[in-house]
């Protein structure tokens, strides 16, 4: 079965389900990504481009994105809606070399000398729009977790570690740092599993698939909120 793919250039490219995930070359030169065969087969004629961010952009461009009318939640068609999310795809880093530089053996011998400084830049900061549709309710639950309950939470466990301390040192002692320790450690838990729902409704839409894949350590964003 052939499928028309269609280059930044504007011309179809005829392609056949054996071809899905791959990169193809355009009669104009360009690299195109076949769509993965589950878009092929839901609509024989695609939007593509050289790269998957590129295409997620084209296809936002033509309103094609997201595909899904109902939310990607709950199912709900009557009150879902666009949600412009964001995936944080990477971001860049740096890399010092020289400085100050020494050697010192114990007792015996101690050099030291500096090298002239240099701080590279790794990467580079990639952010990548992907609507999709939500209700208002489901875009609540899924919200970043307030850090006032966790706060409470270690308020509350200070105090009853100093109580203990005042009743028995060394457990008030050793308690303590779980006062903190332990709500840190929930809201961090807190933070993945809400990360793994988002990832999970990404996922409905095939193209956001590829991305995902191609950026295993992204962050999902929600828009702030107004």
């Amino acid at each position: 079965m052939a499928f028309d793919v269609y280059c930044e250039c504007g011309q179809p490219l005829a392609v056949s389900e054996s071809d899905a995930g791959s990169s193809l070359a355009c009669p104009c030169g360009r690299p195109v990504v076949v769509p993965l065969i589950v878009e092929l087969r839901a609509r024989r004629v695609m939007t593509s481009a050289a790269t998957i961010g590129r295409r997620i952009r084209r296809m936002i461009a033509n309103n094609e994105l997201p595909y899904a009318e109902e939310c990607a939640r709950c199912g709900d068609r009557m009150a879902a809606r666009v949600v412009k999310t964001t995936v944080e795809c990477e971001r860049y880093r740096t890399r010092t070399t020289g400085g100050l530089r020494y050697i010192w053996i114990p007792f015996l011998f101690h050099m030291w000398w500096t090298e002239e400084e240099r701080t590279e830049l790794l990467g580079r900061d990639t952010d990548m729009p992907a609507p999709i549709s939500l209700c208002l309710d489901c875009e609540k639950h899924l919200r970043e977790p307030g850090v006032r309950r966790y706060w409470f939470v270690a308020v509350l466990l200070c105090a009853v570690s100093l109580l203990i301390m005042y009743a028995i040192n060394w457990v008030g002692l050793i308690l303590l740092p779980f006062s903190f320790a332990l709500p840190y450690w929930l809201h961090r838990r807190a933070m993945a599993r809400r990360q793994r729902a988002l990832r999970k409704l990404l996922r409905v839409e095939p193209v956001y698939g590829q991305l995902l894949d191609r950026y295993p350590y992204g962050t999902v964003v929600l828009p702030v909120e107004q």
